[in-house]
């Protein structure tokens, strides 16, 4: 009986090991690939501005390169077109913001797309907003000192 609870431990515990050492693996590349970037900005923004759901990609266009933020919120604007331009404003910004410094000199433009929800249930309705901006902070230097 001794015997083979020891080797019940000894299984587990080289299972257990083989698990940590597969995951970390895995974030270590996860957090080397172009989408980590991504991920990043898209929890930055969410947090910052307290939203249901945002994400975020780099896309390579033909001739630009553009940064998409897109985002959900159940904040009521009142439909007011000024109030909502100068939130996505502040997100575009802010996402531009939180790239690494050489992401951020290649992104020629940031799109944000903001979604309204009202309502609960089956009863949702949603209202949809997009800005495209030329990036804010394309020529920025990152350590925050003015261009020359």
């Amino acid at each position: 009986m001794n015997r083979t609870l020891w080797t019940i431990a000894i299984f587990g515990f080289i299972s257990v090991m083989s698990l940590v050492i597969a995951f970390l693996l895995v974030f270590k590349s996860f957090g080397e690939s172009p989408y980590s970037s991504g991920a990043k900005v898209a929890v930055a923004v969410r947090d910052e501005f307290h939203l249901d759901a945002a994400a975020s990609a780099i896309l390579h266009e033909a001739q630009k390169t553009v940064l998409v933020v897109q985002y959900q919120t159940h904040a009521d604007s009142k439909f007011n077109l000024a109030a909502q331009n100068q939130e996505m404003q502040g997100v575009a910004v802010f996402a531009a913001g939180k790239l690494e410094p050489a992401e951020r000199r290649k992104v020629d433009e940031v799109r944000v797309r903001r979604t309204e929800i009202h309502g609960s249930g089956c009863m949702q309705r949603s209202y949809v907003t997009d800005l495209a901006i030329p990036n804010p902070l394309r020529n920025a230097d990152p350590l925050g000192l003015p261009p020359k």
